[in-house]
């Protein structure tokens, strides 16, 4: 939903997008690489439709492979084997670029120093890499949004304190923490104590397939949704899709539609009851010196979307989010 998303913003002028780095998660990283050229061949088919600028500049690079350290456990429960839920693979014209992940970090970011807005919606595995390659990415970015952690005592949704990109590599979302402490600018980490409240529902997905009239990318998108509200359902949280992803993109964009608060967090790596755990200090006078100093400010961490839950805030992103897909599809 975030690919297309900001796909839809770019087809209306409101971005640019630099390129996209697939990282493995769910799914292997030759999946993801796929899984972003498919949706960017929709983006191009329903442009053109249009008569708009279309996808075929956006570069897509692979990056990592798996976490840092340990061994990879994809989660084909989740969204499907390749990562896709029920969605078809669309082959794109064109394959990804032959630079790898870490590099393009550095190389966009040096191409758009200051102008550059990155956003993380998987585990930080690459990002990571790159910053061991070039320290000095996290001093070109005008911003980075980081789909990750949970915070201010909500549970996890891997482990009861751990959400599922920073359990997948902890060590990789640990150094990218490290990295920015006491930087400029500092990642805004869009945790699941915000986002679990972003529910997308049947209802939801028959609304936009109405309006555009089962469009090709429309219909994609309810395929690998409705694989996605089959999981929930399985665990025990409804029919229905929550949509992390789409929350950190709308508000990478429109930070000031949340509510942030500087901290210092760290993730941790060691004990297997608490591993993947995003841990928050929100009180300044501990970011520095004394025994229990924890280290200086590396976050803005987000505590709300104001109106949250129920009718405000996250609806509302979430009825944006339709309108504009309905505005793109049908013109």
């Amino acid at each position: 939903m975030a690919i297309v998303d900001l796909l839809a913003r770019r087809s209306f002028g409101e971005i640019d997008i630099a390129g996209i780095v697939a990282t493995a998660g769910n799914a292997s990283v030759e999946d993801c690489v796929a899984s972003a050229l498919s949706w960017l061949e929709l983006g191009e088919r329903t442009d053109r439709e249009q008569e708009r600028r279309g996808t075929d500049r956006i570069p897509v690079f692979a990056g990592a492979s798996g976490p840092i350290e340990v061994e990879h456990a994809f989660t084909p429960e989740t969204h499907g084997e390749h990562g896709r839920g029920y969605a078809p693979l669309v082959r794109a014209a064109r394959p990804a670029s032959s630079i790898g992940g870490a590099r393009a970090w550095s190389e966009v970011s040096r191409r758009f120093e200051g102008e550059l807005h990155a956003v993380v919606i998987g585990p930080l595995s690459t990002l990571a890499a790159a910053l061991e390659l070039d320290e000095g990415i996290a001093d070109r970015l005008a911003s980075l949004t980081i789909m990750g952690g949970s915070f201010c005592g909500h549970p996890g949704n891997t482990t009861s304190v751990a959400e599922w990109n920073s359990h997948f590599d902890p060590e990789a979302a640990q150094r990218v923490c490290e990295r920015f402490a006491g930087r400029a600018v500092v990642p805004r980490w869009c945790g699941q104590n915000v986002t679990d409240f972003a529910v997308f529902t049947p209802a939801d997905i028959t609304e936009v397939l109405s309006a555009t009239r089962g469009a090709p990318v429309t219909r994609a998108l309810a395929a690998a949704l409705r694989f996605y509200f089959e999981f929930h359902d399985s665990v025990g949280e409804g029919y229905g899709a929550k949509v992390h992803d789409p929350i950190a993109a709308a508000l990478a964009l429109e930070p000031a539609a949340g509510r942030w608060r500087p901290a210092r967090i760290d993730v941790s790596t060691a004990d297997p009851l608490t591993r993947g755990q995003s841990i928050a200090e929100f009180r300044p006078e501990r970011w520095f010196g004394g025994v229990y100093g924890s280290g200086p400010r590396n976050a803005d961490v987000l505590v709300d979307i104001p109106g949250m839950p129920g009718a405000g805030g996250i609806d509302e992103i979430i009825a944006h989010w339709k309108a504009r897909h309905i505005r793109w599809v049908c013109g």
